[in-house]
């Protein structure tokens, strides 16, 4: 090959290698979201802080159905959660619009903005699908929970004291709304935290964790974070550790607007 022909075959090769990295970042920058880069920003904490995790539940048809703050309080010897209808209105983005509406525009981004804006700060989200809750409550060996005759009729399933799959799980939440949405997901919520807490203090905790990552639909929790509250969470089992934090507001026109009170009572609860 002469000189000539090898400067040549150098520099096409060369700038082969320089459109392949052009074309690398420009699909890299079509992607980036500085709002998904915030909330992936997840600074360490350690075995004894205080840990808030916001679960979003989604439906078959992706839309948003339950939003849970959890937040775990090892000193105090608690684990505190909300049950936020998806109907919560809050802001974000400039956008003030109820939760799923602002899941429907800027995904989970949005909901943790919108959250926030109601005083609850968050250290981690977990995104459940369908499925993924299904996979979860088998794991868990299903709830136990006595279903009243309304409930069980608004979903059409079985009146009494039963325990609920995934299946039935999704057809109540999806079927109720208003106080029986409220004291349901609140008595679920519950019932789910304390079969978590029993599951962290036996052999079948790595199990379990490892599953909560596999199915869940989107997370920034980590293998780290799972060892770091492991600890804590066991030593909750067993110690009626779970309590509500009624979100207080009021229902109009399809919105439920947290009342100033409300508001307070989730920023004392959840340090806002």
């Amino acid at each position: 090959m002469s000189g000539k022909a090898g400067f040549w075959t150098a520099f096409g090769l060369t700038a082969v290698i320089c459109l392949g990295v052009s074309l690398g970042l420009l699909s890299l920058a079509d992607r980036y979201d500085p709002a998904s880069a915030e909330v992936q920003s997840v600074p360490k904490t350690v075995s004894g802080d205080p840990l808030t995790v916001l679960v979003m539940v989604t439906d078959s048809a992706d839309r948003l159905s339950v939003v849970l703050p959890v937040r775990l309080l090892p000193e105090r010897q608690m684990l505190l959660f909300t049950l936020l209808p998806a109907e919560t209105e809050s802001t974000a983005g400039g956008r003030t619009d109820t939760l799923a509406a602002l899941y429907r525009y800027g995904g989970q981004t949005a909901v943790l903005r919108g959250v926030r804006q109601l005083s609850v700060p968050i250290d981690r989200y977990l995104r459940l699908d369908a499925k993924g809750v299904g996979l979860l409550v088998a794991e868990a060996g299903g709830i136990p929970y006595l279903l009243g005759k309304a409930e069980a009729d608004a979903a059409s399933l079985p009146a009494g004291e039963q325990t609920l799959d995934g299946r039935r799980l999704c057809a109540l939440f999806r079927a109720l709304d208003g106080e029986a949405f409220q004291s349901l997901g609140e008595g679920i919520g519950r019932s789910f935290l304390e079969i978590l807490l029993d599951l962290s203090a036996s052999d079948r905790a790595e199990r379990f964790f490892s599953l909560l990552t596999r199915c869940a639909a989107d997370t920034n929790l980590s293998a780290y974070d799972y060892a770091r509250f492991l600890p804590d969470t066991a030593a909750l089992a067993g110690r009626d550790a779970v309590r509500t934090v009624r979100a207080e507001g009021e229902r109009e026109k399809g919105r439920f607007r947290l009342s100033a009170s409300g508001q307070d009572c989730l920023a004392r609860a959840y340090g806002g």
